[in-house]
């Protein structure tokens, strides 16, 4: 299986030999959008993503990123807030503001307008010689349609209905349900396409 997401300056590719798990698409997904949504399955056991390049590990753990980079330890933790230069193309803004680092867009202060979060050197979590992580002087626009739900969205929503299953039941689930409302879903190969058959009603 082959997984490609791209956002703005940023490509994630993963390949795999087998089926990806739920939690593995979220957090390419999540890498790719710098959100730090909380992935929670309802069960007592919670989930959160921390990215494996994070620099934090588990003593006595041998277990090697899956990714070619490392996180250095100087580099601002996500969330932080780190200090951007605006300089608003709509209104003039043009004040040191600080941002959350992580984040690939901001809110001007001064117009409310989404400004596109640039690396200050190009490189992530590099400072420039003024100390700033970002420069923010263009309009940020999304690849997604103008009010379209984002895709991944729609399928990490949970279902409202107790009885209706969705993307964090397991694959036998959705199958069940699927066959008591007789819905085909032999052509089905992937979590995702059982998920895509389940009815929005």
């Amino acid at each position: 299986m082959k997984l490609k997401i791209e956002n703005n300056d940023l490509t994630v590719t993963v390949e795999a030999t087998r089926e990806l798990s739920f939690e593995e698409i979220f957090k390419s997904h999540q890498l790719v959008t710098g959100r730090n949504d909380e992935l929670n399955t309802g069960r007592e056991e919670k989930h959160t993503f921390v990215p494996e390049d994070a620099g934090e590990t588990t003593e006595g753990s041998n277990t090697e990123s899956k990714f070619d980079f490392k996180k250095p330890t100087w580099m601002p933790k996500d969330g932080e807030m780190v200090k951007a230069e605006f300089m608003c193309p709509q209104c003039g803004y043009d004040k040191v503001t600080h941002v959350k680092f992580g984040y690939n867009r901001w809110s001007c202060p001064g117009c409310g307008i989404r400004l596109f979060l640039a690396y200050a050197t190009g490189t992530r979590g590099e400072k420039d010689a003024n100390g700033f992580y970002y420069k923010a002087n263009r309009e940020f626009i999304s690849r997604a349609p103008e009010n379209s739900e984002d895709d991944f969205s729609k399928m990490f929503t949970r279902s409202d209905d107790p009885e209706k299953p969705d993307a964090y039941d397991t694959i036998p689930d959705i199958k069940k349900y699927l066959d008591k409302h007789g819905i085909d879903y032999s052509h089905a190969k992937f979590k995702g396409d059982y998920v895509a058959l389940i009815p929005d009603d």
